[in-house]
């Protein structure tokens, strides 16, 4: 059942198990890279001046108030369901190829995210 949390005693990783891990930290922490490039890409948008106008401070308010804020908005808000979505890929992936207590612990995981 999903978001069902577990418990496993006396449990050592294996070494694919501690590779997974780092997998899953590294896309955790590309999701926030992602993120705060996504976030910072208007201000080069709006501070370039690609609107009609172009020089001063007349374009950068053109440009801000005719940025796609909402397209932005969007963009930062699929990053986490695609982050939990490449996280429950990898621990689905190591439930199949697991066997014993690492595979107990994925399933754990997997049930968790």
């Amino acid at each position: 059942m999903k978001y069902d949390f577990c418990t496993i005693r006396d449990y050592r990783p294996s070494t694919r198990t501690i590779d997974a891990i780092k997998e899953m930290n590294s896309t955790i922490n590309m999701s926030k890279y992602l993120a705060s490039v996504v976030s910072v890409t208007p201000v080069f948008a709006i501070l370039v001046g690609r609107g009609p106008i172009s020089g001063g401070t007349v374009s950068t308010a053109w440009n801000f108030y005719n940025y796609n804020w909402d397209d932005l908005r969007d963009g930062l808000a699929g990053i986490p369901a695609l982050e939990r979505e490449t996280l429950e890929k990898i621990a689905l992936n190591e439930t199949m190829y697991q066997m014993g207590k690492d595979y107990e612990f994925w399933k754990c995981i997997y049930n968790a995210i």
